[in-house]
């Protein structure tokens, strides 16, 4: 029997990365609210994550669009989700579509 993650079947994953200069021990999770970057491979999934962001966290997006296999699921529209990006920070970049 082999086992698979849910990346493997379609489903969402989140990766953390912390750096410190700190000897003392400190969670390995970012705090919502507290990333300095978030990079999301895919629209929904940036969107997803958005609650880690802040005004002063970078934000990378990959424009890829990939509607999720639900039937009748309203999917906002490629404008609609870069101007909510934007008002969260101004620092946005957008990728074209990367495969």
């Amino acid at each position: 029997m082999r086992f698979h993650g849910l990346a493997q079947r379609g489903g969402s994953i989140i990766v953390h990365v912390r750096i410190a200069d700190q000897h003392t021990p400190i969670s390995p999770l970012v705090p919502k609210g507290n990333a300095h970057l978030l990079v999301g491979l895919e629209l929904l999934e940036t969107i997803r994550y958005i609650e880690y962001a802040n005004n002063n966290s970078w934000i990378i997006a990959n424009r890829r669009l990939l509607p999720p296999p639900i039937p009748k699921i309203e999917i906002p529209k490629l404008e609609d989700i870069e101007k909510l990006l934007k008002g969260i920070s101004g620092k946005v970049l957008f990728l074209n579509q990367m495969n």
